[in-house]
């Protein structure tokens, strides 16, 4: 049995090897090595071209402005170096309604009645009405005029002082006003030495019409009550040489 079965074995090794050298080697022992190349994956196909991403600028830095501050609103009376100045000259024709004058030596409380010429020169600075139109002025007078005597002597005299005019209805090429001023008056007598100071009182209305800018054409009314408490002249009594006195006069005003 011992000898049965090696013969068996020996028999069905015998045939194995027999298979082995007759029969295909195993795949395994074929197999070439392989081409690094070989398993890198294949090209991409050039069926649809592959399109770069568009180019896109780069932000630019963004610069803000902050908004400007509103300017100042300046008003003319804050840009002024100086007020704008004014002037006028005017010449007309005077009445005298009633006059205590010492005009006639035989008659030394007389009343007289006389008329004659008047020049009138005003020179000051406005002081209002810059935004709205409606001026105002103030500055210096003076005057001078002369009354033909007739039957009487003649007689002259010379006012100054301070003066403040007011215009109304503002923007119009014709402009009313208002005017008043306060100063002192002499006068003098031909024929007769001696003169007489007081105080002069002086009320106008008028109407500027406007030429230009600066120039219009001044047209004046004005009364004036001149208070003369005493005169110098020989056989005059101590009394009041009051006189009032009422002038029509036209020229040029130089002023906005």
């Amino acid at each position: 049995m011992y000898t049965s079965l090696n013969m068996k074995q020996l028999s069905a090794l015998g045939l194995l090897l027999c298979g082995s050298l007759f029969c295909e080697r195993p795949a395994l022992a074929q197999l070439a090595p392989l081409d690094p190349g070989a398993i890198a994956p294949p090209p991409a196909t050039p069926s649809q071209p592959v399109q770069s991403p568009p180019q896109v600028d780069p932000p630019q830095p963004v610069t803000v402005i902050a908004p400007a501050a509103p300017a100042p609103v300046t008003s003319p009376l804050t840009t002024m170096r100086h007020a704008p100045r004014v002037m006028s000259l005017t010449a007309g024709y005077a009445y005298t309604p009633l006059s205590y004058l010492p005009l006639s030596a035989s008659v030394p409380d007389g009343k007289y009645r006389n008329h004659g010429l008047r020049i009138d020169w005003k020179a000051g600075w406005q002081v209002g009405g810059f935004l709205s139109g409606w001026g105002s002025y103030v500055g210096f007078f003076a005057g001078f005029f002369y009354n033909f005597g007739q039957e009487v002597a003649d007689n002259l005299g010379l006012n100054y002082g301070i003066f403040a005019k007011h215009t109304i209805f503002p923007g119009r090429r014709w402009r009313p006003y208002l005017a008043y001023g306060l100063g002192a008056i002499q006068v003098w007598i031909r024929e007769r030495e001696g003169r007489g100071i007081g105080h002069v009182t002086r009320l106008s209305i008028g109407m500027d019409a406007k030429v230009s800018e600066r120039v219009a054409i001044e047209f004046d009314a004005s009364y004036q009550f001149n208070i003369m408490p005493s005169f110098a002249v020989d056989g005059a009594a101590p009394r009041s040489y009051d006189f009032h006195s009422i002038s029509f006069t036209t020229g040029i005003w130089y002023g906005r």
